[in-house]
């Protein structure tokens, strides 16, 4: 058995494909070239009885979309980046700190 398509010339593609015996002969509008895998907009070209992907770029790899955050999710990620604003400032004045005791060492 070998599967068959209906070729749609309007459309992208194939209209509909059937199951058939090995022996049997396509007649157009029908071949039985495989398609190929992944497809995503394929078209039958005739001419050189191959399919062809018509998809984009970007139809084919779409651009990843980042999933909006809940509101509890969205204040957790204020909150994280807070403490983080808080501890770069806690060390920053450590840091600070321990410079102003080099120098008051310095002075005397």
């Amino acid at each position: 058995m070998k599967e068959i398509f209906k070729i749609n010339e309007e459309e992208f593609g194939f209209s509909e494909s059937q199951l058939v015996e090995d022996d049997y002969l396509c007649e157009n509008p029908w071949t039985d070239v495989p398609l190929p895998q992944p497809c995503w907009k394929p078209k039958f070209n005739w001419n050189s009885n191959t399919w062809v992907e018509t998809a984009t770029e970007e139809e084919m790899n779409p651009p990843e979309v980042k999933p909006e955050l809940t509101e509890v999710e969205e204040l957790g990620q204020k909150i994280s980046e807070m403490e983080l604003a808080d501890l770069e400032k806690e060390n920053r004045i450590k840091q600070l700190e321990a410079e102003n005791e080099v120098l008051g060492m310095q002075q005397t």
